[in-house]
C-alpha cells in the first residue's frame, strides 16, 4: 500500500486546488512550474533534494502514526467513513450549512471543507486571520472576489476557478508544507489527501524557491475550492 503513495499521482483523485494552465503570454508548457530559477541551479538542487526527502518521508510517518491510532482518529464524527486505495477517509458535504452541521471547517489555503480530526484551526488562524489575498475571476485581476466571500464557502460560485496573486500562490504552499510537517505529530495520525499528493508537494517545494511581485496575479495555475478528504490508515 505504501507503494501507491510513493508512486501514483493523487493530483486528480485527492483534489485539483492549484491547476496548471497554459500561459499563452510566454508559450511556457503547462508543467513548467519554475520559469524564474534558471541559473540558480545549486539552490535548486538543495531544494529539490530537500523536497525528496521530505515527500517521500511524509507518505512512511502517516502510515506510521496511523497504523497504531488507527481506531480512534474517528471515533467522534458523524461523517460516514468511507475507502478507496489510499486507505480509510472521511469527507465533508459540499453545501456550506450541511458541512457546518458536520463539524467543518472552511479552509481557505487548502481550497476547501476539512473534517473536524484533519482542520489545524491554530495554522489556520495563524496564516488567514487579518490577512486579505488575492483572489479574481479574471486574468487581469479587474473582477475581485471578496476574501469572506471565499471564506462562506459557497464552492458551487466558482465552477471555474478564481485566479490567484503570487502572494496568495507562495502562501498556500508554505501553509501546505507546514501543514504536512505539523500533521506527522498529531496525535491521531490523521492526514489531508493533499499533503499525501506527490506531485502537488513537489510543485508547491518548487514555488517556495521562486520570487515574484506579491501582488502579481499568477497566470499559469487556477484555485479550485472542494470537500477534502481527511485520511487515516486501515
Amino acid at each position: 500500500m505504501m507503494g501507491a503513495f510513493l508512486t501514483k499521482s493523487s493530483r486528480h483523485d485527492s483534489g485539483k486546488e492549484y491547476v496548471p494552465i497554459p500561459n499563452p503570454e510566454s508559450g511556457t508548457p503547462e508543467n513548467h512550474h519554475s520559469r524564474e530559477r534558471r541559473g540558480r541551479l545549486p539552490k535548486g538542487v538543495v531544494m529539490v533534494s530537500l523536497a525528496a526527502v521530505l515527500v517521500l518521508l511524509i507518505p512512511v510517518t502517516y502510515f506510521l502514526f496511523a497504523a497504531s491510532t488507527r481506531s480512534g482518529a474517528f471515533n467522534h464524527t458523524s461523517l460516514p467513513i468511507q475507502h478507496d486505495d489510499k486507505g480509510t477517509f472521511i469527507a465533508c458535504p459540499e453545501d456550506p450549512s450541511s458541512a457546518r452541521k458536520s463539524g467543518c471547517s472552511f479552509d481557505l489555503l487548502a481550497n476547501g471543507w476539512i473534517p473536524d480530526p484533519c482542520f489545524d484551526a491554530t495554522m489556520h488562524h495563524d496564516f488567514v486571520d487579518g490577512k486579505d489575498y488575492g483572489f479574481f475571476e479574471d486574468r487581469n485581476g479587474e473582477h475581485r472576489v471578496h476574501q469572506n466571500t471565499v471564506m462562506e464557502g459557497d464552492n458551487s460560485r466558482y465552477p471555474d476557478g478564481l485566479w490567484v496573486t503570487f502572494e496568495e500562490h507562495h502562501t498556500h504552499c508554505r501553509y501546505l508544507v507546514n501543514g504536512s510537517i505539523r500533521a506527522v505529530s498529531r496525535p491521531h495520525g490523521a492526514f489531508l489527501d493533499v499533503y499525501l499528493d506527490r506531485d502537488h508537494m513537489m510543485h508547491c517545494y518548487g514555488v517556495l524557491g521562486e520570487h515574484r511581485n506579491s501582488d502579481h496575479i499568477e497566470t499559469y495555475v487556477k484555485a479550485f475550492f472542494e470537500s477534502r478528504k481527511c485520511y487515516v490508515r486501515d
